[in-house]
């Protein structure tokens, strides 16, 4: 169809003829027919490294509440907190894995963990947010020589040149040294 022919063409005629342009220009176009699936989990920071944990296993994250310390306990037991009417146990997971502290008590937050038996409360250094990955792109295994890290690693995610670790809170809920706590 000419430019001339088109004032006097049926609408739907044109729309028919962009249609079966396009169609026919198209095929040179890779068509994605299938999205990818996203993980998404809670960021945060543990010393240098950047952690990820599964949005299912974290129940809620605040800021550090008031604690009452405990005497006679390891240092990464930090104390316990009211939350909600719930006795919490606050652990500082940066002592606990043996990592330095190098963030402000101020900019600390608190991830609420939950398994059918206990509720705890990790204390973690500043926390990113919400991280979404392609889950085709998770690796097996932890690449850290970090031995205290290691158990807790289910895998890892490449990102902007950064590695993030997928951090399993649950796990450290159920390790031996969890409730290793007396000094």
């Amino acid at each position: 169809m000419t430019d001339s022919n088109q004032s006097t063409a049926h609408p739907f005629d044109i729309l028919y003829e962009y249609q079966t342009r396009c169609l026919k220009n198209a095929k040179n176009h890779p068509i994605v027919n299938e999205p990818r699936a996203e993980w998404s989990g809670l960021g945060y920071e543990l010393g240098n490294h950047n952690i990820i944990t599964p949005l299912n296993e974290v129940s809620e994250y605040l800021n550090i509440p008031n604690f009452t310390r405990i005497p006679r306990v390891k240092n990464w037991l930090t104390g316990v907190t009211n939350v909600r009417g719930r006795l919490i146990p606050i652990l500082d997971l940066n002592g606990f894995l043996g990592f330095e502290h190098k963030t402000a008590q101020s900019k600390k937050r608190l991830l609420v963990v939950e398994n059918s038996e206990l509720v705890c409360g990790f204390a973690v250094d500043s926390v990113f947010g919400l991280q979404t990955f392609f889950a085709d792109s998770l690796h097996k295994g932890a690449p850290t020589d970090h031995e205290k890290l290691r158990p807790f690693i289910s895998g890892y995610f490449e990102k902007s040149g950064q590695i993030w670790f997928v951090l399993n809170l649950k796990k450290v809920l159920e390790h031996d040294d969890f409730f290793d706590i007396a000094v």
